[in-house]
């Protein structure tokens, strides 16, 4: 039996190295040009989703879903469409969009927009304490805060965080997707 679960165990683990490994493909500027680029950021959303642990108060008893939000000018445009039918941890992906910061109560995930890069201080500042992942992909938004920031180099999707603020909103990053990240201060 033990030998059933361990291959089981390196079977998933092996499956999800390849799936990032996969995401970590290179993006062609004939690519980001037709929303490549947003294609493959949007695979890393939900990779980030796969490989992250919130606490229980996160989710209501009842709940069935798991909830992407937005904030600002969207990037993604329809790229954000096969999110939708996914789901993680047997809960299914549900996503909205959001005009302002404090209506992000019940979002799992923030994904903040280039276009708030001038209000983001007091973006995180209306987000602290709320068990909240928040990304973007703008250059020095995770050494002001943000907990991933995704961004482009040698033409492939890499991505950074700041585990200090992760941990401040009482969240957990598994271990192999902290080994395919640049890790950042404040």
């Amino acid at each position: 039996m033990r030998k059933r679960i361990r291959s089981w165990s390196w079977y998933f683990s092996s499956l999800a190295c390849f799936v990032l490994a996969f995401l970590l493909a290179p993006v062609h500027e004939h690519a980001r040009a037709e929303g490549g680029e947003y294609r493959v950021k949007a695979a890393f959303l939900y990779n980030f989703l796969k490989f992250t642990e919130w606490p229980p108060a996160a989710f209501p008893p009842d709940s069935t879903s798991l909830t992407l939000c937005f904030l600002g000018e969207n990037p993604f445009g329809e790229n954000l469409d096969d999110l939708k039918s996914k789901s993680v941890g047997g809960k299914r992906l549900a996503v909205r969009y959001l005009l302002s910061a404090p209506n992000a109560k019940g979002c799992h995930l923030l994904f903040i927009a280039a276009s708030e890069k001038g209000n983001l201080a007091q973006t995180l500042e209306a987000l602290r304490g709320l068990p909240l992942l928040t990304i973007g992909d703008s250059e020095g938004f995770a050494q002001k805060g943000v907990m991933i920031n995704m961004y482009i180099e040698e033409e492939r999707v890499r991505f950074e965080v700041n585990l200090k603020t992760v941990k401040k909103a009482g969240l957990r990053l598994d271990s192999r997707l902290l080994k395919l990240a640049r890790i950042v201060q404040e």
